[in-house]
């Protein structure tokens, strides 16, 4: 006989039965009621998405930090409604999530000292001009006392500023989106239910670089230079006769600064020079490869890093040549007699294409007047058909380049550089999404690259030496090739010539911004840890200007893979791939000197990182500090939370609305509270009638 807590047993072992009916009842109920709707509410996120309109990663003006302050923007999540800025709102109304034309750009000094934004949104216009960099870049650096010159006219000095809101940059669904949001709102007079903005670009790091990296709340900004030499650096105990031929320098930048890091472009500044730069070593290594013994100079070609944060690729250049660092071995300050920089050129113009050559003018400088004339002369040789002339003598001096921190570690130095203004920028669109590579004359860079050339083989072999062999046409073609590589967003570095070198990559347009570095490796040559863009420039500044391949002992070319066959002293691996396209694997030594060199605060070491987490320190120590550099600023990023920043856009129900929806959701609670109890009395009755 069953007693009573049997009976309780069996009513509990068919309760998941009854439950099971229960709930398909209620199903059917909600699925009738929903029939007739095409679209079916089956998850929190699916009823999320209906709400709001996310931008799912929206580009974000980011939070910096330096060594005495902080510039970009930062702020926790702030929700506000949507409002057209047509001048400052009033504080009285509360916060504002404004939307901003590119045009209206400049006022965002003005309002950072605002209580009223509660972020700001700025609409996608693909053809206005807005250009938040300083009016003279690197002004600190100058060599020269005149820092209220104004290089760059149409600069809105906004990369200096921190804003305590955030700031993100639309795309053309999000821009509509929220237009017609503020037109709602502003119909109705800012009353009743409004569409609002909910901002977050939560920042991590506080207070200066040194103190964020203490606490581990920010990372050294920073990525590689590379360097390639022609000819090579000799390879031996006791260094022959050529180990110390004069240097020539070529330079060029690889990275770009703006409001919104990932969408600059880089087209005309600093890309061009670079592309210049990268042609014209190849002309000089086609043309010169079994002449090496004709050079009285040393070129030393070099793509700079991360120089629009206080030249910090060049300072940190300056450093290792000074210590004699593994990554300039074989080179010394001393033997550098002229520096000559390629900045912007070849944008489309409908004018006759114009060089000027900027130096530094005074007795305390070196005469860069050699140079002026080399590159004269190269420009009237051939079909060049490219006007070169000497830069304004009005001018307070050089322009803000890379040139001004060699100039600064040792002022006798010969130095010039190319652009293709005079006295001040002719191309608004600096640091901005709008200096495409469409703006961009092939023929033009491919024109620059030969005087260049001509003018570099000149000055490295003397005037005797025979006239450099230009092949045009190969020459426009390596222009094209690089500039689809280096500067288009298609192909970028998926483009033929990557593919050939490189392991594919996962993103082919490569960022115009250095990043972070978050360690570094024992062996500083280890291109496990380098960008995309660097290790394309290695390969192809390696095969510019190599002498030949290596060779094993038996005569055969020599493999290599980095870290496991690496090859011997004096050689560099060349297209070393690890995918599995055809031809990947076994990279090939040339006979060549092409490094990698850090870039990143010269007051910053990671002992023992080897490739692994790193845990960095600070020294108040700069090897630079005795030679009139300013303080080393420490450049860093703030981290960010996991998620990164977020924005979306919904409608706010008007307090009144909200009111009742919490009364009504009240009374349903209670309602289903009393179904649910009664529910259970019933069925109580049932399991005691059984």
């Amino acid at each position: 006989m069953a007693g009573p807590g049997t009976g309780g047993t069996a009513c509990a072992r068919r309760t998941p039965g009854f439950l099971r009916i229960w709930r398909l009842l209620v199903s059917l109920c909600l699925l009738t009621g929903l029939h007739a709707s095409p679209m079916l509410i089956d998850s929190v996120s699916r009823l999320s998405d209906l709400i709001y309109y996310k931008v799912g990663q929206p580009q974000s003006c980011i939070r910096l930090l330096n060594a005495t302050a902080v510039v970009g923007c930062a702020a926790p999540s702030a929700e506000a409604p949507l409002r057209a800025y047509h001048g400052l709102p009033d504080p009285a109304q509360g916060p504002s999530t404004l939307i901003m034309q590119q045009a209206q750009l400049g006022d965002l000094a003005t309002l950072a000292k605002s209580t009223a934004i509660g972020s700001v949104l700025v609409a996608s216009e693909p053809d206005v001009k807005s250009n938040p960099a300083s009016t003279f870049p690197l002004a600190e650096l100058a060599p020269y006392a005149a820092r209220g010159y104004q290089w760059n006219p149409a600069g809105q000095n906004l990369l200096e500023a921190a804003f305590p809101f955030s700031i993100m940059q639309l795309d053309g669904n999000a821009t509509l989106e929220a237009q017609a949001g503020a037109v709602w709102n502003e119909d109705r007079g800012y009353a009743g239910g409004l569409h609002v903005g909910e901002a977050d670009s939560t920042m991590q790091g506080t207070g200066n670089s040194a103190r964020c990296i203490d606490k581990g709340t920010c990372l050294p900004l920073g990525a590689h230079s590379v360097l390639a030499t022609l000819p090579r650096v000799p390879v031996s105990h006791i260094p022959p006769p050529e180990a110390d031929l004069p240097i020539i320098l070529v330079l060029a930048g690889m990275h770009a600064n703006g409001l919104f890091h990932d969408l600059i472009q880089g087209a005309d500044a600093p890309l061009s020079g670079l592309v210049a730069m990268l042609s014209a070593v190849q002309i000089l290594g086609n043309a010169t490869r079994d002449r090496s013994r004709d050079f009285t100079h040393r070129i030393v070609f070099a793509a700079m890093a991360a120089e629009p944060w206080g030249l910090m690729g060049s300072r940190k250049m300056l450093a290792e040549l000074q210590r004699d660092g593994n990554s300039t071995r074989g080179l010394e300050m001393r033997l550098i007699e002229q520096v000559v920089e390629i900045g912007p050129v070849g944008r489309l113009s409908t004018q006759r294409p114009q060089l000027f050559v900027h130096r530094q003018l005074g007795s305390a400088f070196g005469d860069a007047m050699p140079i002026v004339q080399a590159l004269q002369s190269a420009s009237t040789a051939g079909s060049a058909q490219v006007e070169v002339t000497a830069a304004s003598a009005s001018n307070p001096g050089i322009p803000p380049s890379s040139l001004m921190a060699w100039l600064k570690a040792n002022s006798s130095i010969a130095g010039a550089y190319i652009a293709e203004y005079d006295s001040a920028y002719t191309n608004a669109e600096v640091d901005t999404p709008q200096d495409t590579a469409d703006k961009l004359w092939v023929e033009g860079i491919a024109r620059t690259a030969t005087i260049v050339a001509r003018a570099l083989a000149q000055l490295a072999r003397g005037p005797d030496a025979p006239a450099l062999q230009v092949d045009a046409e190969a020459v426009s073609q390596t222009v094209a090739a690089l500039v689809d590589c280096l500067i288009r967003e298609s192909p970028g570095l998926d483009c033929p010539l990557a593919h050939s070198t490189i392991t594919r990559v996962n993103a082919p347009f490569q960022p115009r911004y250095p990043s972070v570095i978050r360690t570094l490796t024992c062996n500083d040559q280890d291109p496990n840890t380098k960008s995309d863009t660097a290790r394309f420039l290695l390969n192809f500044l390696a095969a510019a200007t190599s002498a030949g391949n290596a060779t094993l002992a038996n005569g055969t070319q020599a493999p290599c893979e980095p870290g496991a066959k690496p090859c011997q002293q004096g050689a560099v691996c060349y297209a070393y791939r690890s995918d599995q396209a055809p031809g990947a694997g076994n990279g090939q030594c040339l006979t060549t000197t092409a490094r990698y060199v850090p870039s990143l605060s010269n007051r910053l070491s990671c002992k023992e990182c080897g490739g692994g987490t790193c845990a960095w320190q600070v020294s108040d120590a700069d090897p630079l500090s005795g030679q009139g550099f300013p303080p080393d600023p420490l450049w860093t990023e703030s981290n960010w939370p996991d998620g990164g920043q977020s924005l979306r856009l919904f409608q706010r129900e008007s307090a009144i609305h909200e009111r009742w929806l919490l009364f009504i959701g009240f009374l349903l609670t209670a309602a289903s509270c009393i179904a649910a109890l009664g529910g259970q009395f019933v069925y109580a009755r049932h399991c005691k009638r059984q």
